[in-house]
C-alpha cells in the first residue's frame, strides 16, 4: 500500500503530518527516558497526553494549568510536543520548565522541522516560531543543562526530537558513581557531606594511589582521570545516614558493580558504618569544651561538614585512648566512653612566663608561630634551646624531657 501523500507548494509531504497528534511518533522513544512523576504540556488532549503523565493544557476541559503556570511542586519529567512553536516567549516558558525539574530530570522536546514548509510561521499562521536542532542546543546549553542530545534532521513526520539532563546540585547529598566511558564499568558510593567534597576526597586518594577500591585505582592508572565521569545517581537532602546507604545499596544491585565485569565496588553492600555510628556521640572542640550531644555521625557531619566516615575513625580511635583530632578543629568521643577521653593532645606547646605560669596553650607548633609571627622552625628552636620570645616568655611542651640547666626546664619544673 503506498504512503498517503499532500502538496505544499509543490512539495509532497506524508499525510500523516495533517492528522494531529504528533506526539504518538516520539512515545516509543520517550517511555524510555521519561520515568517517574512527569508532566505533558500542550498535549492538546488526555488521550493524546504521555501515558502516565499529568496532562497540561487549557483546551482540556478542568484543567486549571498552562505552559507558565504549572501544578506545585517539581517533577521528574517534561514532556511537550509540537506546542512550543506556539508560545511567543518560548525561552521565558523553558526558564521556568527548568524550575520545575527536578535535578537529575529530563526534559524532552518534539518540534516541528523547517524543512516542512507549511509549519513556517509565515505559511501557518498559528505558529510563531520556527526551530531547528541546532537553536534549542545552543539555548540549552547556554542555560546549564547536561547531556543534550538530538535527533539527526527531520523524521518522517518532519518533526525532530531534543532531550537534556537537569544537572545536580554538587553541594546536595546522595549516591553517586564514577563511571569509566571506555567500558562503562563504575564505582558507586553515597556521602554524607556534598557530592562536590566527595568527589574531591576520590580524585586525591586516586592521584596519590590511596583509593580504598583497587579495582578503581588500578584502572584510573591505566586510563586516567578524562577516562571516567562523575555523576550523581540521587539527591538524598532530607534523608538520615541510614536511609541513604539503603539508597546506596539499590544502586549497587541494580548496575551489580560489585561484580568484577560490571564495576569496581569491593563489597556488595553498604554496611557498617552507618549502623555503628548510630548512637550517642559527643562533640567538642580543639580545647576540650563541649559543643552538644548527637545521636550519629551523620548529624556531626551535616554541622562541620567533614564526611562520616572520617568522624567514626576518628572516635574509634579515641576509644583506644589516642588523640585524632578532625582538622585541628573538633574531637568526637563516644559517650560510653567519655569519662576516658583524651580531650588535651599530649604534645602541646605551652608560653609560660619566667615563673614558669601558663600564660598561652597552643596545640600545634604552627598555631604557636602564628601568634608570635615567627616560623614553625624558629618555634622549635625557641623550644629546644630555652630562649625567650619577643613577649618576654618561654615556650615549653608538656610531656617532654627539657635540656638539664635550661631556664626552660626548670621554669617548667617549678610549675609541676
Amino acid at each position: 500500500m503506498p504512503i498517503e501523500t499532500i502538496q505544499f507548494k509543490g512539495k509532497e509531504y506524508p499525510a500523516l503530518q495533517a492528522k494531529g497528534f504528533a506526539a504518538k511518533y516520539c512515545h516509543p522513544f520517550a517511555e524510555i527516558l521519561c520515568v517517574g512523576k512527569g508532566l505533558d504540556v500542550g498535549c492538546n488532549r488526555v488521550e493524546w497526553s504521555f501515558p502516565g503523565s499529568i496532562p497540561i493544557d487549557p483546551a482540556i476541559e478542568g484543567c486549571k494549568y498552562n505552559a507558565f503556570n504549572l501544578p506545585m511542586g517539581t517533577f521528574d519529567y517534561i514532556i511537550s510536543s509540537h506546542m512550543l512553536e506556539h508560545v511567543v516567549d518560548w525561552v521565558g516558558c523553558l526558564d521556568y520548565w527548568y524550575k520545575k525539574i527536578k535535578p537529575g530530570g529530563i526534559l524532552f522536546l518534539y518540534l516541528p522541522h523547517y524543512d516542512q514548509e507549511y509549519w513556517r510561521p509565515w505559511n501557518n499562521r498559528k505558529h510563531v516560531h520556527i526551530f531547528s536542532p541546532e537553536i534549542i542546543k545552543d539555548y540549552l546549553k547556554d542555560r546549564g543543562w547536561e547531556k543534550i542530545r538530538s535527533s539527526e534532521g527531520a523524521d518522517l513526520n518532519c518533526s525532530f526530537t531534543v532531550i537534556a539532563t537537569k544537572p545536580h546540585n554538587l553541594t546536595s547529598i546522595g549516591v553517586y558513581q564514577i563511571v569509566n566511558k571506555f567500558n562503562n564499568k563504575r564505582y558507586i558510593g553515597s556521602t554524607t557531606v556534598s557530592f562536590a567534597q566527595r568527589f574531591l576526597q576520590h580524585k586525591s586518594s586516586l592521584k596519590r594511589n590511596k583509593h580504598h577500591s583497587y579495582l578503581l585505582q588500578r584502572s584510573y592508572n591505566k586510563r586516567g582521570e578524562n577516562f571516567f565521569s562523575w555523576e550523581v545517581l540521587e539527591d538524598c537532602d532530607g534523608m538520615d545516614e541510614i536511609q541513604i546507604q539503603e539508597r546506596e545499596n539499590f544502586y549497587l544491585e541494580k548496575y551489580k558493580s560489585y561484580e568484577v565485569d560490571f564495576g569496581y565496588n569491593v563489597k556488595k553492600e553498604a554496611i557498617g558504618n552507618a549502623r555503628e555510628s548510630y548512637q550517642d556521640l559527643l562533640l567538642y572542640d580543639i580545647g576540650g569544651n563541649l559543643l552538644g550531644e548527637y545521636k550519629s555521625s551523620f548529624e556531626i557531619s551535616r554541622l562541620i561538614g567533614v564526611s562520616a566516615s572520617t568522624i567514626q575513625s576518628s572516635y574509634k580511635r579515641q576509644a583506644k585512648g589516642k588523640y585524632p583530632s578532625i582538622q585541628d578543629k573538633w574531637i568526637v568521643v563516644q559517650k560510653i566512653y567519655s569519662d576516658n577521653a583524651v580531650l588535651e593532645y599530649p604534645y602541646t606547646v605551652y608560653e609560660v612566663d619566667e615563673e614558669g605560669k601558663e600564660i598561652n596553650a597552643f596545640y600545634k607548633y604552627e598555631l604557636a608561630g602564628e601568634s608570635l609571627n615567627i616560623s614553625r622552625e624558629f618555634v622549635r628552636r625557641l623550644i629546644k634551646k630555652g630562649e625567650v620570645t619577643s613577649r618576654g616568655t618561654f615556650l615549653v611542651l608538656k610531656n617532654r624531657k627539657y635540656p638539664e640547666g635550661s631556664r626552660t626546664g626548670e621554669n617548667y619544673k617549678k610549675d609541676k
